[in-house]
């Protein structure tokens, strides 16, 4: 992560990955689970995602970037489901 925090345009390439890593996930999620979740829910715009993953990488230095993805992932999950 720490490449991206001096290069806006690694920080958007790694993003374009998560957003296809999530669709992953919830294409491969089993019949009525995740179906409802919205990846570009209104509460929650795309830059505020980002800066999402980007704090959780900056409090959690030993984590992976996708750990941080699924922490979005599953903050979507909860939006959705309000």
């Amino acid at each position: 992560m720490y490449e991206t925090q001096s290069d806006a345009q690694a920080e958007r390439t790694y993003f374009a990955w998560a957003q296809g890593y999530m669709s992953g996930i919830m294409m491969r999620a089993p019949p009525g689970v995740d179906e409802g979740i919205n990846l570009l829910h209104p509460s929650f715009p795309l830059q505020q995602q980002a800066d999402f993953v980007r704090a959780f990488c900056s409090g959690n230095p030993q984590a992976d970037y996708s750990d941080g993805v699924l922490e979005l992932y599953r903050e979507l999950r909860r939006r959705s489901s309000l």
